[in-house]
């Protein structure tokens, strides 16, 4: 039964004249034998839209239309059966491919369904453990949704758009959930863009069951919702500065969290990758200045600069009071949550009002790369560990880039940042700037 095939076309003969419908068959052939049924009337489609029928790939050119996704369970059902049940007869394959939503009974609950989705799909070596923690943080308030709601025995099969647009409330509000202890335990509400963060992270759960023919589609598919963040705004010169100039040695907790800050603004590396940062991953150049050279922890890209002055006086601070050694982190393991709670607290000491945080820290890193006058898109690429377009991709066939570039991009930027901590005027007696930024007395 190996060269069974499935095919579904759309019957032009059967047209409903009343409702202007159309029924769409499903044929699976063996050799010169041939079996077929219809799909329910529920996939039929309009007469207005046969025009988007592509006779190629057998589905409608309608994103995210429910007869696809009711196709796409069918054909995955059927792949499942012919790897699995090669030897079963055309009308055993039919009946078990028309069966695909019966015995309601025998499906798990849809908690049951998301835990076994965790540890097949997310509680795997390839993902990053940031990545899983995401997920179960998803996962989990969609489950305590179900349980407020008392629909935690709830059937995949019975969970709706109606239920999907209930979670997407449930996630943007605030109220009080339950009593423990005397006290009343509030629930949180989510901004929309971190809304959107968990609905995007339970969507696969949905689509896999649409595969498994649990659903017909999945009911998050038309839930929207705004997936673009606040940009968050650089440090002004001024604010850098009075961070900078900040004495901190009597607070050692605060003083680390703030030599780790100012390490982002002049390197430009999330705090993701601030907690990879080991040893191995610094080299002398030739000239004795100590390069970067390694991919960024979350998209892989390609991170190539010439530490500048300043954040090498950090590394080597931190070398000489014994918490590195050879392939050790640079920095202490502190968690991003503390990281950010407490430069809330180095703010109110710089007398900084802005909402302080370490994606502010590579912000001002791209802003002080614009400032010093760096045009060339590949070294800030390069130095930020962005991702390269296509067309940039085409242009580095023709240029290299090379550790006398990335030291000349290095100096512009201690030039720069010299002068902006110390209020010099970058312009004003540009010989002066350059050789004290070249020297750079912290």
């Amino acid at each position: 039964m190996a060269s069974t095939s499935l095919k579904f076309y759309v019957n032009n003969q059967k047209l409903n004249a009343k409702k202007g419908t159309l029924p769409i068959y499903c044929r699976l052939i063996n050799n010169k034998n041939k079996k077929e049924f219809r799909l329910p009337k529920t996939f039929d489609i309009k007469d207005s839209e046969i025009n988007f029928w592509n006779s190629m790939t057998r589905r409608l050119n309608i994103r995210n239309h429910p007869t696809n996704e009711y196709l796409n369970a069918l054909e995955y059902k059927f792949q499942k059966l012919l790897t699995y049940s090669p030897e079963m007869s055309l009308e055993d394959f039919i009946n078990e491919i028309q069966n695909i939503n019966s015995k309601k009974e025998a499906e798990p609950s849809l908690i049951d369904y998301i835990d076994k989705y965790l540890i097949e799909e997310i509680e795997t070596p390839i993902r990053k453990e940031g990545t899983k923690k995401n997920y179960r943080n998803a996962f989990k308030q969609l489950k305590n949704y179900l349980k407020y709601q008392k629909l935690d025995k709830i059937k995949i099969c019975d969970f709706t758009f109606k239920e999907a647009k209930g979670f997407k409330l449930y996630l943007e509000k605030e109220f009080e959930i339950f009593e423990k202890k005397g006290l009343l335990i509030k629930k949180i509400a989510n901004q929309e863009v971190s809304s959107s963060t968990k609905i995007k992270n339970v969507k696969p759960v949905f689509k896999k069951a649409v595969f498994e023919g649990y659903l017909k589609s999945n009911p998050f598919e038309n839930i929207k919702l705004n997936h673009r963040s606040v940009k968050s705004p650089p440090l002004s010169s001024c604010e850098l500065r009075r961070i900078y100039q900040l004495e901190l040695s009597h607070l050692p907790d605060l003083d680390q969290i703030k030599d780790i800050f100012l390490f982002m603004v002049y390197t430009g590396l999330s705090i993701i990758d601030i907690h990879s940062l080991s040893s191995e991953d610094l080299r002398e150049t030739n000239g004795g200045r100590l390069m970067l050279d390694d991919k960024r922890e979350k998209s892989k890209s390609q991170v190539r600069q010439i530490i500048i002055r300043p954040a090498e006086t950090i590394i080597k601070k931190y070398v000489r009071v014994g918490r590195n050694t050879k392939g050790e982190k640079v920095f202490p393991i502190i968690t991003s949550e503390t990281i950010n709670r407490k430069l809330k607290i180095i703010a109110v000491h710089a007398n900084i009002l802005i909402n302080l945080s370490t994606k502010i820290a590579r912000n001002t890193c791209r802003e002080l790369l614009y400032e010093s006058g760096i045009k060339e898109p590949l070294l800030i690429n390069s130095y930020m560990g962005w991702s390269t377009s296509t067309k940039d991709k085409v242009k580095m066939q023709y240029l290299s880039i090379t550790e006398r570039k990335l030291l000349e991009l290095s100096c512009e930027l201690e030039i720069h940042i010299h002068n902006v901590l110390n209020g010099g005027q970058l312009v004003e007696n540009e010989l002066i700037s350059r050789a004290n930024a070249l020297k750079w007395s912290p």
